[in-house]
């Protein structure tokens, strides 16, 4: 019944009549309230130096600025990463340190496109996990790439590309890709 009276008093939806299966650790929605950093490690004398200070939800907390949770008499620096990092658990920020993006970087394969000079404009070839664009005249072989690029990666798939006029006597299927070729 708290956990409902403190949803009313900071402004939440509460549901009249939740069955008696309903727990804390459902799902909710919307900005977290701050005083739920309590259940998370923080003292009420921390979330109450916050909400008085004008940090309402658990997400202005962790975007507020460090030097400006500093400025909080009582809040020192350990205390102002511990804050952060508590709500960095409970809202995902979507941030990204330099080191976990080298991992990601260093994951990607590069797939050639069958020509050499077009695999050294692209730095090596195509990137998996990327979207690169060929762009240029009428008849200047972008579909070609497009096909030798495939038949590198898995050359069942490229029996799916017949240039028109379409069908011939060793191509009868339609210059289009299934759903797991492209």
């Amino acid at each position: 019944m708290s956990a409902q009276l403190d949803k009313d008093k900071t402004g939440g939806s509460s549901s009249v009549g939740a069955g008696a299966g309903a727990t804390e650790d459902e799902e909710t929605f919307g900005p977290l309230p701050v005083s739920s950093l309590e259940r998370h490690g923080l003292s009420a004398g921390d979330v109450k130096k916050l909400s008085e200070a004008g940090y309402n939800t658990v997400e202005a907390v962790v975007y507020a600025p460090r030097k400006s949770l500093l400025a909080i008499k009582g809040i020192s620096e350990a205390k102002a990463d511990k804050i952060q990092a508590e709500g960095q658990k409970l809202v995902p920020t979507g941030f990204t340190t330099a080191t976990e993006m080298h991992l990601r970087r260093s994951q990607i394969i590069q797939i050639t496109t069958g020509s050499k000079e077009l695999d050294k404009l692209l730095n090596g070839g195509v990137e998996t996990g990327s979207i690169t664009e060929l762009f240029g005249e009428f008849r200047t072989g972008k579909s070609q790439v497009r096909r030798d690029a495939l038949a590198d990666v898995d050359p069942d798939c490229s029996r799916y590309f017949c240039p028109p006029p379409f069908p011939t006597p060793s191509c009868a299927i339609p210059w289009q890709s299934p759903a797991n070729c492209l």
